[in-house]
């Protein structure tokens, strides 16, 4: 959008977009406002200062600068990891997972985000631009700490396939067919682009 539109525009349309999620959530969940309000609370507390704006703010800050493994890890649990372990999260309320259920969704989703953004770190400085269908090399470029700078690529590997194991245990903490949650954390863990 900041490349089409312009900046303003960029961050007003990211404005619009989350509180239409907070919009969308009132109208669908009036008649069952438990839910509702649980969905509401996700969303809110994971696109807050906890969390996404906090994650950001701090890789905004860490640019340039060598970050703790600490660091990096408070950044991208907030970041990649907050979003998707939120949204498995928001179906799990939604498909009226019971407690233990949600945990084990929880702890599946806190993996496979940690598990794709070190794969991410891996593959920007491991792909080509053609492979990823965008330009590699740009955080070696940025001096941008990542996993791989801060780990070196085969310990980058061994945290990302511990992470897909977290969440394929956790998967084994689930009643029913969980072939696509597992399929799902396998593709992340093995994907080249």
């Amino acid at each position: 959008s900041h490349k089409q539109f312009d900046e303003s525009t960029a961050i007003l349309a990211g404005d619009a977009l989350l509180t239409y999620a907070f919009q969308l959530i009132g109208r669908h969940y009036a008649d069952t406002p438990n839910i509702g309000m649980e969905l509401l609370s996700i969303i809110g507390e994971t696109a807050g200062s906890e969390h996404l704006i906090g994650g950001q703010v701090e890789d905004i800050l860490g640019e340039s600068k060598k970050l703790t493994p600490e660091e990096l890890d408070y950044i991208h649990l907030n970041k990649t990891s907050a979003m998707i372990e939120a949204s498995i999260g928001l179906g799990a309320i939604a498909g009226q997972a019971d407690e233990s259920q949600f945990e084990a969704l929880q702890q599946y989703g806190r993996a496979i985000g940690l598990a794709f953004q070190i794969i991410d770190d891996i593959l920007d400085a491991t792909s080509d631009t053609q492979t990823m269908g965008k330009t590699v090399g740009s955080d070696a470029q940025l001096n941008k700490t990542t996993y791989v700078s801060l780990h070196g690529l085969e310990r980058s590997r061994d945290f990302a396939n511990s992470l897909t194991q977290s969440a394929l245990d956790a998967c084994s903490e689930l009643e029913g067919d969980t072939e696509f949650l597992e399929g799902l954390a396998n593709y992340l863990n093995t994907r080249i682009n």
